[in-house]
């Protein structure tokens, strides 16, 4: 008899054992399976070695010489008089922008295409944005979307070289809707994040959060008094240089180029794009229609995928809302 219950008592260890090994290991699948399918791609992912073959147009010292001609200084008069002669004297300071970028889309195809980006329009574009004016009336919704805007406007009149560049992609890759949008978010996503400030980072420290972690902690690259904050797309394309809302409105201008229905999506502390196509997950609803969120400041992320910080952001707007509605 108790050899009996000694050999079910060690049975019935031996099978509570097995159980709980099953069971944390199911878990630990579980854990594993939700990172692979939902994290996206970081630099402790990502192929650093693909991106050894990108080639930047401007070493980081180099570029910042160059600031204080793209950022032409607010004591300068704007008038139609010497506007030719600001334009000219950035002309000959910042050189014609030449650059081959390497980066896969969210199924890992290979995608290449050396751009180069004038210094001519790139010039009339930092003219165009350190002179406009945008009075500010405690309204955050309106006073971004008069300035995006008019940044969207001027840009997009001297972006054809950017379109051509991605029709060559598009056609000689038969890309779909989804596909092509892909493409273009992760050309994007694959430019390395540098901070764009509108003052400088002794006083941008003050905001507190992200930024003066960044800076503190000296997490990248920044860049400091630049009218708006954000370098325009034509800027941002000539220096790949930029944070979120130089990133949504040059991925803006593009998707609305080929026919997108896009928005530029903010919140008190960030931007996105948002784009009305068939998806799942995070998405912000517009007279009857669902723009799903597409976070651009970091390769992986996909449509639909909302980063967590700004899960509980709960003042999201449409800072631009689409011209293809």
């Amino acid at each position: 008899m108790i050899l009996f219950q000694l050999i079910k008592t060690v049975f019935q260890l031996a099978w509570f054992i097995i159980v709980t090994v099953f069971k944390w290991m199911f878990i630990l699948f579980c854990f594993i399976f939700v990172i692979a399918i939902f994290l996206p791609e970081d630099s402790q992912f990502y192929d650093t070695d693909y991106d050894k073959n990108n080639t930047n147009p401007f070493t980081d010292s180099t570029f910042h010489q160059l600031e204080e001609h793209l950022n032409i200084n607010n004591e300068k008069q704007y008038t139609e008089s010497n506007k030719l002669k600001i334009i000219k004297d950035c002309i000959a300071q910042v050189p014609v922008s030449n650059y081959t970028r390497f980066w896969k889309d969210y199924n890992n195809h290979t995608y290449s295409q050396t751009i180069e980006v004038k210094n001519g329009i790139v010039c009339e574009a930092s003219y165009n944005r350190n002179q406009l004016y945008v009075e500010y009336n405690y309204d955050n919704q309106k006073y971004w979307r008069n300035v995006y805007s008019q940044i969207v406007k001027f840009d997009t009149t001297q972006m054809q070289f950017i379109y051509d560049y991605f029709e060559k992609i598009r056609v000689e890759k038969e890309l779909d809707y989804q596909d092509f949008a892909n493409v273009v978010v992760s050309f994007i996503q694959s430019i390395p994040y540098t901070l764009i400030l509108s003052t400088s980072k002794e006083e941008a420290i003050n905001n507190g959060g992200f930024i003066r972690d960044y800076i503190e902690n000296k997490k990248g690259p920044l860049v400091e008094n630049i009218k708006f904050g954000f370098l325009s797309p034509l800027e941002f394309l000539h220096s790949i240089r930029g944070d979120c809302d130089t990133r949504t409105l040059t991925i803006y201008s593009i998707l609305s180029h080929f026919g997108y229905d896009v928005v530029i999506l903010n919140c008190s502390i960030h931007s996105m794009i948002g784009l009305n196509l068939p998806s799942q997950g995070k998405a912000l609803k517009y007279k009857g229609k669902k723009y799903y969120f597409w976070e651009t400041t970091a390769t992986g992320w996909q449509l639909g995928q909302l980063p967590p910080q700004y899960e509980f952001n709960k003042d999201w707007y449409i800072a631009l809302p689409s011209v293809n509605n």
